[in-house]
């Protein structure tokens, strides 16, 4: 599926659920640490932290979600998208997913492990 379809069908989403009595648009960070919690216990991973404005408590509703993953020797190639993609599903929304399996710097993972908020490891 296309960028501009997901985006499509995840705006008619959103717009949908805002009309279901007790919806809460904004996800707080403890809400979201359990889930990715419950999320990355499926995957063959070492360590985790949350980082960015959900860390520092400044998220809105529009906030994604910043991770930085830790894999095992195990892990797949494509580990790193099926953990991006269950973590979007099971919070709704936009996952961004920093791993040691990718070319980041290693200052930039420093930096986000320093600032993030442990979840797992």
């Amino acid at each position: 599926m296309s960028d501009k379809v997901d985006a499509i069908l995840k705006k008619s989403i959103d717009d949908v659920a805002r009309d279901v009595p007790g919806y809460r648009s904004v996800l707080t960070r403890r809400e979201a640490i359990a889930v990715a919690r419950r999320v990355l216990a499926l995957f063959p991973v070492t360590a985790a932290a949350l980082f960015g404005s959900f860390a520092r408590g400044e998220q809105t509703d529009k906030s994604d979600l910043d991770f930085l993953i830790s894999f095992s020797p195990s892990a797949r190639a494509g580990d790193v998208e099926d953990v991006r993609v269950a973590l979007e599903y099971a919070t709704g929304r936009g996952v961004d997913v920093v791993s040691t399996l990718d070319g980041q710097s290693r200052q930039f993972r420093d930096s986000a492990t320093r600032d993030g908020v442990k979840i797992l490891g």
